[in-house]
């Protein structure tokens, strides 16, 4: 779904550039999580982990989704929709 907003939303000038940093902050998303995943899990269960891992990713995903609607909406005054 982001990378169809990407496609759709960025200049083809700088698209590839849009799309690899995309590419890499998921795998360092990924390899900051998996440590951490494993840390909780051995303090207590892998289920207890996942549950506060997914849960953490529920809010941050719905802060950024709030904040990236809000901006839309309102529009950007430096940079006008056509």
């Amino acid at each position: 779904m982001l990378r169809d907003l990407i496609n759709r939303g960025c200049d083809s000038s700088v698209r590839a550039t849009v799309l690899s940093i995309r590419s890499l902050i998921i795998r360092l998303s990924f390899s900051i999580g998996g440590p951490l995943i494993g840390l909780i899990a051995g303090r207590t269960t892998l289920s207890v982990s996942l549950i506060l891992f997914g849960s953490a990713l529920t809010a941050l995903s719905t802060v950024a989704t709030t904040c990236l609607f809000n901006h839309h909406a309102l529009g950007d005054p430096d940079h006008p929709r056509p």
